[in-house]
């Protein structure tokens, strides 16, 4: 009896000269990612879960690789509080709006206050994850020397509010909607917002209103 085998070629199917773009810029925006100073995460909302995280993110989480951070289950420490907080953040995000916030996480016990900018993510699936991007408080050097308690806002060009943390809404009104109300001088106001408006920045000491106070 003679043994005969086949042999079944393979080819690789080359990329299109698109894909491979594509593919390139991807591996690139996630090498800039991991150059950001900066933590970035991906959440899964409705499965607890971590779906990506750059380096400063892994950092952050106390996480020695990417592998350990994405098998994590955050379902066990997630109060249904949290839980109902972050899918109201979602039906914001549907309408295309972003959130600024600051959280205090507690990896492997290390309590850690982190200033949160969020948005919302399209997943394969259709779903929408929460994408955040995360400096910790002790890195914003602008506000270490000004208080033992940071207070962050954030507003539209047109001065009208946004969102705050809890400490800086806890020195407003239940009505505040407006940066102009913070200032003690209209002038003052009005300069900020003209400097703003030609130059995209300001920075300077202006006298403000906190808990009914001029600080």
């Amino acid at each position: 009896m003679t043994e005969t085998s086949t042999k079944t070629a393979t080819h690789d199917i080359p990329l299109s000269k698109e894909q491979s773009v594509r593919n390139a810029i991807a591996a690139e925006q996630y090498h800039f990612l991991d150059c950001l100073v900066s933590a970035v995460w991906l959440y899964d909302i409705e499965n607890y879960h971590i779906i990506w995280a750059n380096k400063a993110a892994l950092s952050l989480w106390e996480s020695e690789d990417l592998a350990e951070l994405v098998s994590r289950d955050f379902k066990p420490g997630s109060s249904d509080a949290v839980q109902q907080t972050l899918i109201d953040y979602q039906q914001i995000f549907k309408t295309g709006k972003s959130l600024s916030r600051v959280w205090r996480y507690s990896p492997k016990g290390i309590l850690k206050e982190v200033y949160c900018q969020m948005s919302g993510y399209l997943l394969p699936d259709g779903r929408i994850g929460l994408l955040t991007e995360a400096i910790t408080v002790d890195l914003i050097d602008n506000n270490k020397n000004a208080s033992s308690v940071i207070t962050l806002s954030t507003y539209h060009l047109d001065g009208s509010f946004i969102s705050g943390n809890p400490p800086f809404l806890e020195t407003q009104s239940p009505d505040y909607q407006h940066l102009e109300s913070l200032f003690v001088s209209k002038q003052d106001y009005q300069k900020v917002r003209n400097i703003i408006d030609h130059t995209g920045r300001f920075e300077d000491d202006i006298q403000i209103f906190v808990n009914q106070q001029i600080l």
